[in-house]
């Protein structure tokens, strides 16, 4: 059962007095608890996560065939396989991708019922551009590589439960009138680096990132007594956070036949600032800052042609999380990576279609999942296209659909996702 009014049954009036006289008492000790309610579970996780902060899908093309990390014939490669991008013929290149993800997010808690994601709609712009020319190479790009995504329980969830719980073990308040959860979280990635030809059959490339991190989280809880007198708690405050990271690649040819892609991306420092605009219950008034850093990555590609018109593709990529300083939720979690396949036939010279295969597994406890948008494991399956109508124009498009393995907290919570994304890119030779 949805909505207000869910909570067990209201204590008599005559326990009010007593409820009255340990207010202050209770005030002391829950105050802190919803405190950490707050720091600790109120954010909104990455769209089709791959990590349990970083989020691996940062173009069309990856969307496509879920296999990058041995591309060299799209403009992504400079975030999946940095130094592949000189297997391009000399030339300068842009790349304009756009994701659309119709997604479903809920939270079932015991006796309470099930609670929805009412924002169903996600959006992933990404740009690149490349200037190479014979054995060397200049390129930049703006990705979203993390976050990326909108909540809104309009009905409340398991995070706003747990604080108004908070609040009536701390106040006579006994009865929710009305709840909901909003928080949004997006990681602008602008990066610029280059790579180097040693040979036809060995490249290079190094590069730097900025990564510019931004959270928002508002709630509002309508509490009474019994009923009456209606009191409203609301929360809205902002988080902030830039830091700088490296990454590195190279690419090998050993034949005309195989490829095989490298790439190392360094941890990002992230330390958040908060912007506090409202805090009715000094929900998030004492932790000023917080850390929570980007982790890296080691991706490792290969790529390898059956017949001409065949190719296969698989891609194992880990995030190095027990690198990164998590303080508060993520603490001591970690271990994530993912094992992608790909298949790509060649219906004739400028057409192309693709079927992936994405096993995605998340290194963290349900307890630790955050309610607005669980990280949970997953199967994703994808299929599209690539046309190339012209020698200086590709179009790529196609659809995934992920498959969400739903998680149970220790306290019941059923914590689960759907989602499906539709993509588009085009990439353009200018000269």
């Amino acid at each position: 059962m949805n909505g207000p009014n869910i909570w067990p049954p209201k204590p008599k009036r005559d326990h009010l007095v007593d409820i009255f006289s340990k207010r202050r008492v209770h005030r002391k000790i829950n105050g802190g608890i919803v405190a950490m309610l707050f720091a600790s579970f109120f954010v909104a996780s990455p769209l089709l996560a791959d990590g349990i902060v970083n989020r691996q899908t940062q173009s069309s093309d990856y969307v496509r065939t879920l296999t990058r990390h041995a591309s060299t014939n799209s403009l992504d490669s400079i975030v999946y396989n940095p130094a592949g991008v000189m297997k391009f013929e000399n030339g300068t290149y842009a790349k304009l991708d756009s994701v659309l993800i119709s997604k479903e997010y809920s939270n079932t808690i015991p006796g309470y019922g099930k609670f929805e994601d009412s924002n169903t709609i996600g959006f992933i712009p990404a740009f690149f551009a490349l200037h190479k020319r014979d054995d060397w190479s200049v390129y930049c790009s703006f990705t979203v590589p993390g976050g990326g995504g909108i909540v809104d329980y309009d009905k409340g969830n398991a995070t706003s439960i747990a604080v108004a719980n908070g609040l009536m073990a701390a106040t006579p308040l006994n009865t929710v009138d009305a709840m909901n959860v909003k928080a949004s979280s997006v990681y602008f990635g602008y990066t610029l680096g280059g790579a180097y030809a040693i040979n036809e059959k060995l490249s290079m490339a190094a590069g730097i990132r900025y990564v510019d991190a931004n959270i928002d989280a508002e709630s509002n809880l309508a509490l009474s007594v019994n009923g009456f007198a209606s009191r409203v708690f609301q929360i809205d405050f902002e988080q902030h956070a830039g830091g700088w990271g490296g990454f590195a690649g190279i690419n090998i040819s050993p034949s005309e036949k195989v490829n095989i892609g490298l790439v190392y991306q360094s941890n990002t420092r992230l330390s958040f600032d908060k912007d506090i605009h409202r805090d009715d219950i000094n929900a998030v008034g004492t932790f000023a800052k917080s850390r929570e850093d980007l982790p890296g990555l080691i991706g490792v590609g290969v790529g390898l042609f059956l017949r001409q018109d065949v190719r296969l593709d698989v891609n194992y990529t880990h995030y190095l999380e027990q690198e990164a300083t998590w303080e508060g939720r993520l603490d001591g979690q970690g271990g994530s990576y993912d094992l992608t396949a790909s298949a790509e036939y060649t219906l004739a010279p400028n057409l192309k279609i693709n079927l992936g295969c994405r096993k995605t597994h998340m290194g963290i406890d349900p307890d630790r999942m955050g309610a607005e948008s669980p990280e949970l494991s997953s199967v994703t399956v994808s299929t599209g296209a690539l046309w190339n109508p012209g020698h200086t124009w590709a179009v790529n498009l196609g659809v995934a659909k992920v498959f969400y393995d739903a998680a149970v907290t220790s306290q019941g919570t059923e914590y689960d996702k759907d989602a499906v994304a539709l993509f588009f890119g085009v990439q353009k030779k200018f000269f």
